[in-house]
């Protein structure tokens, strides 16, 4: 099955097609022009995203949305973050950090799958609290998906994922493919074909 993926950002693109690969899905990258939706709500803005992705590519696309949200500051950036990032740097996103008492932040996301037909699926996902590193550390990987990789140290671990050792980087995304929204997409995907596949003569289901 090949789905594009509406993305301009290369690192995301490679981890869906990770994460897919064993489901049997092929994520091949295609970049349209979006219109930006103001909300604070990062399902709303997935999902207006992937409508307007919809009507320029009319084939099977999916669509992700995302931000980190620091504790303490009622959860700012949040999907905002792209902004702030390009306008502050990780070196801000660390100052903004300085401002809550605990440095814990977490994401949160939600990948949207169009189907065929146009029908949209949502796949939020909120990862457990990690936290703001007080300085940036380490040298942004090429398969990151934004420089805050510099910056944030994600739950059980002592150092930014840019400061991670390679072999460290890939035991955590092993960890995170096994319940990631790339996979609660092959998974619902997987599912539907069983679902609509016809039955042979004398199966039973």
């Amino acid at each position: 099955m090949l789905i594009q993926f509406v993305t301009s950002n290369p690192g995301k693109l490679a981890t869906a097609q990770r994460h897919l690969a064993p489901f049997g899905v092929t994520v091949k990258r295609t970049d349209v022009p979006l219109i930006e939706p103001q909300s604070t709500d990062v399902t709303v803005v997935a999902r207006s995203k992937a409508e307007q992705a919809w009507s320029q590519v009319g084939a099977p696309l999916i669509v992700e949305d995302g931000g980190l949200c620091i504790d303490g500051l009622r959860g700012f950036p949040g999907s905002l973050t792209k902004h702030v990032l390009e306008a502050l740097g990780p070196e801000g996103i660390a100052r903004l950090a300085d401002m809550s008492p605990t440095r814990q932040a977490w994401f949160t996301t939600c990948l949207v799958y169009v189907d065929a037909a146009g029908e949209l699926v949502s796949f939020p996902e909120f990862r457990p609290p990690g936290s703001v590193s007080s300085t940036p550390m380490g040298t942004t990987p090429a398969d990151a998906w934004s420089s805050l990789w510099d910056v944030y140290i994600p739950a059980g671990h002592a150092v930014p994922l840019s400061a991670m050792k390679p072999s460290e980087r890939t035991r955590f995304d092993a960890h995170w493919a096994a319940r990631s929204r790339f996979t609660d997409l092959g998974e619902f995907l997987v599912a539907h074909r069983l679902a609509s596949a016809p039955e042979r003569p004398g199966e039973l289901r």
